[in-house]
C-alpha cells in the first residue's frame, strides 16, 4: 500500500513540474495572478543580478590591470637599479679617465682644490 502511494504521489510531482515547464515555454505562466502581483519584485530582483554580475566582471577587470602594473612596477624597478648601477660604474674616476684616454681628450686634473668665492651683501 506504501508503494503505491509512493508511486502516485512520485507520479503527481512528475505531473506538476511537467505541468509548470509547459506553463513556462508557452508564457501562461506570466498571466497568473501571483506572478503579475510580484512581477516588479521579480524585475527588481533580476536588476540586482545584472548589476551584480557586472560589478564581478568590472572588478575582475581591475583585478588584472592590477596585477599587469605591479609586473610592470617589478620590472621598471630592476631596469632603474641596472641603470643606477652602470652609472655608478661610469662616474667613477678611473673609468673617467679611461674613457678620456681611449677618446684622446686630454684634460689635467687640477693641483689646487677650487677657490671658493664669497659675496658680501649690502
Amino acid at each position: 500500500m506504501e508503494k503505491e502511494n509512493i508511486n502516485i504521489n512520485d507520479s503527481k510531482k512528475s505531473e506538476n513540474v511537467e505541468s509548470f515547464l509547459k506553463q513556462l515555454i508557452n508564457g501562461s505562466i506570466l498571466t497568473q495572478q501571483i506572478i503579475k502581483k510580484h512581477l516588479l519584485y521579480i524585475l527588481f530582483i533580476v536588476g540586482l543580478s545584472m548589476i551584480y554580475i557586472y560589478n564581478k566582471y568590472q572588478t575582475e577587470d581591475l583585478i588584472i590591470k592590477i596585477s599587469n602594473t605591479q609586473k610592470e612596477i617589478k620590472e621598471i624597478r630592476a631596469q632603474s637599479v641596472i641603470n643606477e648601477s652602470e652609472l655608478m660604474i661610469l662616474s667613477r674616476e678611473s673609468q673617467v679617465k679611461k674613457l678620456l684616454v681611449k677618446r684622446n681628450i686630454e684634460l689635467n686634473e687640477l693641483d689646487t682644490p677650487p677657490i671658493e668665492i664669497k659675496i658680501e651683501n649690502k
